[in-house]
């Protein structure tokens, strides 16, 4: 969107650019996937973990807003803060339990996520339309 100058807006709590979620990028989860898949049953108790980037990988819209000026050029976001049902304005998890139970760990930092989305859509101009909904 912020490439292509395309209209943005920031809703509910994002409104102010605060809310703030962690990045992770599938391609870390493909080898625990492939343990998962070859694990013997494990305990109820192990069978949900969470897998995320952490803390280490907060970012807030504000944030990423700025990266995207620094990356991209200017652009501008419309804002609308009224309130939505089930907006999250912080979602960062903890996958301690992930790391015990399968040894896992996010092995792409943010800002790496981040340049090889916009490799990407640098890359594929019609991105955008092919991942719309329909």
């Amino acid at each position: 969107m912020w490439l292509r100058k395309r209209p943005l807006k920031y809703s509910g709590s994002a409104a102010a650019a605060t809310r703030c979620a962690t990045a992770c990028i599938p391609r870390d989860l493909v080898p625990t996937l492939e343990k998962q898949f070859a694990a013997p049953k494990l305990a109820a108790t192990d069978r949900i973990a969470n897998f995320s980037g952490g803390a280490a990988s907060a970012m807030s819209l504000r944030q990423l807003s700025d990266w995207c000026i620094a990356k991209f050029g200017p652009h501008s976001v419309a804002a609308d803060p009224a309130p939505r049902p089930f907006d999250l304005p912080w979602l960062v998890l903890d996958s301690a339990k992930a790391d015990r139970v399968w040894d896992w760990r996010p092995a792409t930092p943010s800002a790496a996520i981040l340049d090889e989305i916009a490799a990407h859509a640098e890359k594929h101009p019609a991105w955008l339309e092919l991942s719309a909904p329909l």
